[in-house]
């Protein structure tokens, strides 16, 4: 298909049209002789694959705007012409295991002759053995026990460490702005200039793990560390020595001391209601909970989670036994509320609004009634959806 481009002639419905026919140059020229102002207008053929230098005339029709060419002169001039426009190949892509196969291949026998084996152009091969050897240089960098970074300014960093040596043997701890200026000092004296090296925080870092060395803030942290860890054992030991004094067995001990844990089960139900209060009249429950007092009520898919703290059973190692804590969750919360139209046949509900911040009231409720241990319930969070949460623990307000 071949795409010409004419001006129309302002006083006729006439065409004028040619084009430049050779293989260097396909570009179609459009004739300037007409006046600027007028439309530009596409002739279409799939006839003519190229025009040769020649002149023809082409009609439009005045009603569609459609040019009109004679099938006939159309052949005629497409018999005429030498030269076939081919449309560009396509491009191929080929998987990375191919390329390192071709790669391979390439370096045993040549670039040309893995070209001609596996048919691919032998610039490609270039350029995928170039960046094959590319990306082998890089990954030397990173190998294991290697620095990414080298030093590039050997001399600077073996001044550097002589110094901090130095002023660590006199008790003397260095920070990162005294690196960074001793180590610009050391290059201003090597005349470097100061875009070629700045002593960066990044290069101080890099500077301190290729040495080994630490700051005085490194140091510090250190010392507090190890000076916690001592405070600790002490503590250990004085405890242990006043049991012993006071003749308590070590099971004992562990008794008093337990650590406290917070163990945390989810379940999930789904249930209905509608946000009505008997305390309101219809006009006031319609204005207070909006869509959400429709007579015909709404559902959700709650998430209930159930928090509960207490100390470590030194022997089970466990606040609670899991399974345990699952049957009641299923007797407290799972029977009573799942799959349920809350204040249908929930009584709780029937003189209270079913509103989030009630239904975690009644699970706590249901909670401390059904726990062996009721000390242990410590919060009972309920998601309502994605963005609304209400968490009771079940504190009581003065007023």
């Amino acid at each position: 298909m071949r795409i010409l481009y004419c001006e129309r002639i302002a006083s006729s419905r006439v065409l004028s049209f040619y084009t430049r026919n050779s293989m260097a140059d396909e570009q179609i020229i459009t004739e300037k002789a007409h006046l600027a102002e007028q439309p530009i207008v596409e002739v279409i053929t799939d006839k003519v694959e190229s025009v040769p230098n020649s002149i023809g005339l082409v009609e439009i029709d005045p009603h569609t705007a459609v040019v009109v060419a004679d099938p006939a002169s159309l052949n005629n001039v497409a018999s005429q012409g030498n030269s076939v426009v081919q449309s560009p190949k396509p491009r191929e892509f080929h998987s990375l295991s191919f390329k390192m196969k071709v790669i391979e291949k390439a370096k045993q026998v040549g670039n040309c002759a893995a070209g001609r084996e596996f048919k691919v152009p032998e610039s490609s091969i270039r350029k995928w053995r170039k960046r094959h050897s590319l990306a082998g240089a890089i990954s030397t960098l990173t190998t294991p026990g290697s620095t990414r970074y080298a030093m590039r300014h050997p001399d600077i960093e073996d001044d550097l460490v002589t110094w901090i040596r130095n002023l660590d043997a006199q008790g003397i701890s260095v920070k990162y702005s005294d690196i960074r200026d001793k180590a610009m000092e050391f290059a201003r004296e090597r005349n470097i200039p100061e875009h070629m090296f700045k002593a960066r925080s990044s290069w101080v870092q890099r500077f301190l793990q290729r040495h080994n060395l630490s700051t005085a803030r490194q140091i510090a942290r250190r010392q507090k560390r190890e000076t916690e860890q001592q405070l600790f054992q002490n503590a250990e030991e004085i405890v242990l020595s006043a049991a012993m004094a006071a003749q308590i067995s070590l099971e004992d001990l562990q008794t008093i001391s337990s650590p406290v844990a917070y163990v945390r089960r989810i379940e999930k139900f789904s249930a209905s209601h509608r946000l009505h209060s008997i305390y309101f009249t219809h006009e006031e429950n319609k204005q207070v909970y909006g869509k959400c007092n429709n007579p015909n009520g709404h559902g959700h898919n709650y998430t209930v989670e159930v928090i509960l703290r207490g100390k470590v059973d030194p022997k089970t190692g466990m606040v609670i036994n899991i399974n345990d804590l699952k049957n009641v969750m299923q007797k407290a919360i799972m029977e009573p509320l799942d799959h349920r139209n809350l204040d249908v046949e929930v009584d709780f509900f029937k003189t209270r609004v079913s509103t989030s911040e009630n239904v975690s009231i009644f699970i706590w409720n249901q909670m401390l009634a059904h726990l062996p241990h009721p000390e242990l319930l410590y919060e009972v969070k309920l998601h309502e959806t994605d963005k609304n949460v209400v968490s009771y623990k079940g504190e009581i307000s003065e007023s």
